[in-house]
């Protein structure tokens, strides 16, 4: 019973609010008609489509509509009177200049959950700034963190980051409004969203005045680090608490280094020694070794092994959905699990303006307002796709 509105481009509005569609909210995807959301067009490419689109759209509508047009403006202004939630990603007073930031639509809906994502939120000296995952992550000190590895990371952390924080702020702001009766503003910057990511560097830093590196989760100590395999896979080990220290050099009988588990000047040893055992055997070898041991050790897996393992299977972390043509893709699968209400995946993408027409019809307008909007581009039409 809950309608989004989503008037985002890109990753982190639009993850944000396939979660929610995701548990059945009615997500509308509000575009621009000629080209809608970057992402439509970005490659890599499934089925003609881009593939960060196909994958962060599942189960909502797409309304195409003008926003640069006067009579485009009351048409969304008509879509917010009616809605719930709606997510923006604009910079800050963007919406304020098209007549529909925060103060104007809650006075037209004071029910409204208004959330604007942006990387650095409505105020501060960086507000307008511009930015990518790549600058919040410098700025937010994650990208230090990583100096170790040699490089920048392979996945958005801060965009993810943001559209997590972006649904926990709307769920938040949807239970205050049950006790309140009234919606607010809730303010995303994708850089403070990765502040909580920060918690043990910022307590190393408070405990030592020191930067991290040397924290035993900065991988300077052996129980916690990564190991090369024979066939050059890595394992990752994480053996921090005693009882499981204990359990594997007594499983690779180096019993001798259990009492040297934080012994700093020994790790230099002791990770040379033990990188040149894991050198010994595969990866799945040592995988297999280490079956039945109660200790934490696992493969690095990449992102194509994702779809074969049997634990994400089981707990359908990703789950394979149909292309438009033949074979299936990996997608995220719905998370969290709810026992009660679980959710589930939604339709396909939907094409630009596939759902314009009865949208429109639902909010009031005639079929000869529509064309006639269609005719001036006030909105975008397209036809249903086929399920073929």
């Amino acid at each position: 019973g809950i309608v989004v509105l989503d008037l985002t481009r890109l990753l982190p509005g639009a993850v944000a609010t396939m979660m929610l569609a995701n548990f059945g909210a009615e997500g509308i995807k509000v575009e621009e008609p000629e080209c809608g959301d970057y992402a439509r067009s970005m490659r890599p490419l499934i089925d003609g489509q881009g593939a960060y689109y196909w994958l962060t759209n599942s189960g909502k509508k797409s309304v195409a509509i003008n926003l640069k047009h006067s009579e485009g403006k009351q048409v969304l202004s008509r879509l917010i009177s009616s809605a719930d939630v709606l997510i923006e990603g604009f910079r800050p007073g963007v919406m304020d200049r098209l007549g529909l930031g925060y103060e104007e639509v809650s006075r037209q809906n004071p029910r409204l959950i208004y959330a604007a994502i942006t990387g650095y939120g409505q105020e501060g000296p960086r507000a307008a700034h511009a930015g990518h995952d790549i600058n919040y992550v410098a700025l937010g000190g994650v990208l230090d963190t990583l100096r170790m590895g040699g490089g920048l990371p392979g996945v958005q952390i801060a965009d993810i980051a943001g559209s997590t924080h972006a649904v926990i702020g709307v769920l938040l702001a949807l239970r205050s409004r049950e006790k309140t009766g009234r919606g607010q503003m809730v303010d995303i910057a994708v850089l403070d969203s990765l502040m909580s990511l920060m918690t043990v560097p910022l307590a190393e830093f408070a405990s030592t005045g020191e930067l991290g590196g040397k924290g035993r989760l900065s991988g300077r100590y052996a129980c916690y680090h990564v190991y090369e395999a024979r066939d050059g896979r890595k394992l990752a080990l994480g053996a921090l608490e005693e009882k499981f220290w204990v359990a594997f050099c007594s499983a690779v009988n180096r019993e001798q280094f259990i009492e040297c588990q934080f012994a700093s000047e020994t790790q230099p040893e002791l990770i040379r020694e033990l990188s040149e055992m894991f050198k010994r055997k595969s990866a799945n070898e040592w995988v297999e070794f280490f079956r039945g041991v109660d200790t934490c050790i696992t493969a690095v897996r990449n992102v194509a092994d994702l779809a074969q393992d049997v634990h994400l299977q089981a707990r359908q972390a990703t789950v394979a959905i149909e292309r438009m043509g033949p074979g299936s893709v990996q997608q995220v699968g719905v998370i969290p699990k709810l026992r009660g209400t679980p959710g589930q995946i939604g339709a396909k993408p939907p094409a630009l303006g596939e759902h314009t027409l009865d949208v429109m019809l639902s909010l009031g307008f005639s079929a000869n307002d529509i064309e006639n909007m269609a005719l001036q581009r006030v909105i975008g039409l397209a036809t249903p796709r086929s399920s073929s």
